[in-house]
């Protein structure tokens, strides 16, 4: 028996209940957020083309969100 008599698909739980009774299997390429936190720590996946996909950029690349790191702190 498939889960889409058993889940309401409008949910985000059901969705993915029922994507997985079809035989779906979630993967990193489906987590954008992981893929940058992945980059953010200086992995990078083969499979993933950074360039075309702003939302896969490390935080670092965007001069508006981050401070300038050459600035000297004088204690």
């Amino acid at each position: 028996m498939r889960a889409k008599h058993k889940y309401n698909p409008r949910s985000k739980e059901g969705a993915r209940r029922i994507a997985q009774s079809y035989g779906y299997r979630v993967s990193i390429y489906d987590m954008p957020q992981m893929i940058n936190l992945m980059a953010r720590a200086g992995i990078y996946l083969a499979d993933v083309d950074y360039t075309k996909n702003p939302e896969y950029l490390p935080f670092e690349s965007d001069p508006d969100l981050v401070a300038d790191s050459t600035k000297t702190i004088t204690l």
